[in-house]
C-alpha cells in the first residue's frame, strides 16, 4: 500500500464531500483529484519521471496541494523550498 493507493480509498463515496476549504473556496474529493491528475498529466508531457525531483517554491495555496498529489501520482520527488528562505 502507498500514498496514492491510501488517496484513492478515501475516494469511496465521497468524491461529492468537501475535502478542503480555502480563502472561501470549497474543493470536494473529486475536484482535488482532478486537479491533480491534469497537473501530473502537465509534469509528465514536460517530461517529469519517477524518481525526478520538483522543486516549488510557493506560498501556503491549493496548488501547493495539487503538485504534491500530482508528484506522488507519478512517483516524483516533491520538494517544497521555504517562502521564507530569502538571499542575505
Amino acid at each position: 500500500m502507498n500514498l496514492t493507493h491510501l488517496f484513492d480509498l478515501s475516494f469511496v463515496g465521497r468524491r461529492d464531500e468537501a475535502a478542503l476549504e480555502f480563502q472561501g473556496a470549497t474543493y470536494t474529493f473529486g475536484d482535488i483529484d482532478a486537479r491533480s491528475n491534469r497537473l501530473a498529466q502537465l509534469l509528465a508531457r514536460r517530461g517529469l519521471e519517477k524518481a525526478d525531483r520538483l522543486c516549488v517554491y510557493l506560498a501556503n495555496c491549493v496548488e501547493m496541494i495539487d503538485l504534491f498529489l500530482a508528484c506522488v501520482k507519478l512517483g516524483v520527488i516533491f520538494v517544497p523550498i521555504n517562502i521564507l528562505y530569502r538571499d542575505r
